[in-house]
């Protein structure tokens, strides 16, 4: 039984109790999952059938200020972050200080990897946790990115706000005078205001960023720290036209320039032979770039001969996934003269371009992965942030990509019976359970049963069925709630819920509200959003709990 969301923007497969939304469009992202959409400043969607979504506070109100983990959060320390989940480090860290990124030739490779959301609304998957500004030779074939110079710049709180404004929320394990890598949105931020506990925690702290633009804490304190950080970031850097700059003003940015080796310029000269960008104009070149490293393909390289110069390689034969595009753009680009960084976290890289009088601008350039789940901390607002580029070019096979994991997706889903994918632990391919520091203790699920609690423990089973569908259409979902029964003359509440695949409990934007029958049963007729983003998302039902009966979320 399935029903698929197309049309233009969303695609979705139903499977039993689990709905799985695919959201596509010209110049997006085609490979990660991204989280549940923002609502209004009234808490709730238009339509007749739309009730208020649960979350506990308001789109653009600050995190609490708790000192437990949640369950799909890190805990950021001096020598990176760390996760009771299932996480396996990317190449090269994710420590900026330290971090040394060599190119590859494993140019079909992609591990099933973590993504943990730490912004409202947030930047799936763009959150900068390493940026690198500095290309060495490695090996007699390769070469490895870094960031170039350990000077560091205090970052001033306070001020007013230009563009959009994000919080951001950190569990630190702090150590006095160490640096603490933090995450960041964009390299030219503002940072309007923080929020700190315990209390004695804020003094002496301070913020810094070094020359490739990755975000530092650091203080006399000891001991973990939450950390609330509202932001603002001005649109150029996420959709921002790159025209009106000639070469004369571009050379004026020299200095922003990543350091080079010969080899690769020499190669890098190959490049631009090839791609015809002599002639062009800064837009034209980053166009054309674009254009080419978005058309790779994630299939392995072969024929590579030994001492062949890898970036070379790679570039010519047009293959490789997100690190490998990222990393090649990269140095491509500085090597003609266009400042560019590598950025990456967790499950993703991109790069950002500078632009004279403008500042720098993101572009992602595709490569996808088997499988990236998401993760996003209860106290999140599971919003997502709504800037998408769509003014680059988008060559058939970055188009491809969403429909081919898309289709991947399909498989694995019918192979797993519709379930949910839950955290990783020890033992899992590719994974590797770490476990929380000393002094950080995991938050609790409200979902999960409590000691003492005698209340029957039910559970909530969901389907739904229909046609075809789009974004502003509608499904039908019906179920049951099993284990329990109704008092004669009470109402029994579920809620229908669109979420995100990393979603726990109620966490998401409520679709409708429907009473149990006297069997209880129930069916709805829910609307889809127009607003839903890019993304992979599940439908399930919640029923938060009453006298009789446990609460209860059906798979």
């Amino acid at each position: 039984m399935s029903a698929r969301l197309s049309g233009l923007v969303v695609g979705m497969v139903v499977f039993g109790a689990v709905a799985v939304a695919w959201a596509q469009g010209e110049g997006r992202v085609l490979h990660e999952y991204f989280e549940a959409s923002g609502v209004d400043g009234e808490g709730a969607r238009g339509g007749a059938q739309q009730a208020p979504r649960t979350a506990v506070r308001a789109p653009g109100s600050p995190p609490p200020l708790t000192l437990n983990a949640g369950r799909d959060e890190q805990v950021l320390g001096a020598d990176g972050p760390e996760s009771a989940l299932g996480m396996k480090n990317p190449q090269g860290g994710l420590n900026p200080q330290n971090a040394r990124n060599p190119l590859d030739d494993r140019t079909d490779e992609v591990d099933e990897l973590n993504y943990f959301s730490s912004f409202d609304p947030g930047v799936i998957p763009y959150k900068r946790v390493v940026a690198q500004n500095a290309v060495d030779l490695e090996g007699s074939d390769g070469y490895a990115f870094r960031v170039e110079s350990d000077e560091l710049t205090r970052v001033r709180v306070g001020g007013e706000g230009r563009g959009d404004e994000f919080w951001g929320t950190f569990l630190v394990k702090m150590e006095p005078g160490a640096l603490h890598p933090i995450p960041s949105v964009a390299p030219d931020q503002r940072l309007l205001e923080t929020n700190v506990a315990p209390e004695r925690a804020a003094r002496g702290l301070e913020f810094v960023k070094d020359e490739a633009g990755n975000f530092y804490v650091r203080g006399p304190y000891e001991g973990v720290v939450r950390l609330n950080v509202k932001l603002s970031v001005e649109r150029f850097y996420f959709t921002g036209e790159m025209t009106g700059v000639n070469w004369a003003q571009m050379g004026g940015a020299a200095s922003k320039l990543a350091p080079i080796p010969r080899r690769a310029r020499l190669a890098a000269g190959a490049v631009a032979e090839r791609l015809r960008v002599s002639q062009l104009s800064p837009a034209g070149t980053v166009r054309e770039l674009t254009r080419y490293f978005r058309a790779f393909e994630n299939e392995a390289l072969e024929g590579r001969e030994e001492g062949e110069d890898m970036y070379l390689a790679i570039v010519m034969a047009q293959k490789g996934v997100c690190r490998h595009r990222s990393f090649a753009f990269a140095l491509t680009a500085n090597a003609l003269g266009i400042p560019t960084r590598y950025v990456y976290n967790e499950a993703h890289a991109f790069v950002e371009v500078y632009w004279p009088t403008k500042g720098w601008r993101r572009i992602d350039l595709g490569g996808s992965a088997e499988d990236i789940l998401m993760r996003a901390g209860e106290r999140q607002n599971h919003r997502v942030h709504d800037a998408v580029d769509e003014s680059l070019p988008t060559p058939p096979a970055y188009v491809r990509e969403l429909e081919k994991l898309s289709d991947k997706e399909d498989a694995r889903q019918e192979a797993a019976g519709g379930s949910q994918d839950g955290p990783m632990s020890e033992g899992d391919e590719g994974g590797v359970s770490v476990n929380l520091p000393d002094g950080v203790e995991a938050e609790g699920d409200p979902f999960d049963p409590q000691p003492g609690d005698d209340r029957v423990q039910g559970s909530l089973v969901m389907e739904a069925s229909g046609g075809e569908v789009k974004r502003g259409g509608s499904i039908e979902v019906s179920g049951a709630l099993l284990g329990a029964r109704p008092a004669r003359g009470s109402a029994v509440v579920v809620k229908i819920v669109l979420a995100s695949r990393g979603a726990r409990g109620d966490e998401g934007d409520v679709l409708a509200e429907v009473e149990v029958d006297g069997k209880g049963e129930f069916s709805a007729t829910v609307e889809i959003p127009k607003d839903v983003p890019i993304g992979l998302w599940t439908l399930r039902a919640v029923y938060e709990g009453g006298d009789q009966m446990l609460p209860a979320v059906s798979d």
